[in-house]
């Protein structure tokens, strides 16, 4: 993997690029600058190109193209691995001061024990 990925625990809205219409609730599992991975009980196949809402940076919330790369059912829920997709250099910079900031969060957490 070229990019460091954290556990992050977030509620998120993914939308579809294809025109239709749509909004799916999703539960994300771990962040990287390159892509996230998420929960979401909507049925998506490997290759459909999403929408994904990022909300914990700093300054607002991102919505940032994504495709499908992996897809594994699990108990009510399926389990999805997607890429980013054209980040522009900006939102790159956010996404990284994003995982940082978890990472962070993480070892003070770890610390206080």
């Amino acid at each position: 993997r070229e990019n460091l990925r954290m556990p992050v625990d977030f509620e998120t809205f993914l939308y579809p690029m294809d025109g239709s219409a749509g909004r799916y609730r999703a539960k994300s599992n771990d962040l990287s600058c390159g892509g996230i991975s998420f929960y979401c009980d909507e049925n998506f196949v490997a290759g459909i190109q999403l929408e994904v809402v990022i909300p914990i940076t700093r300054i607002s919330p991102l919505l940032i193209p994504a495709e499908i790369l992996r897809c594994k059912p699990e108990k009510g829920s399926t389990f999805y691995a997607a890429k980013f997709l054209d980040l522009l250099n900006e939102q790159e910079s956010m996404i990284r001061e994003a995982v940082f900031n978890v990472q962070l969060q993480t070892i003070q957490k770890l610390g206080r024990r």
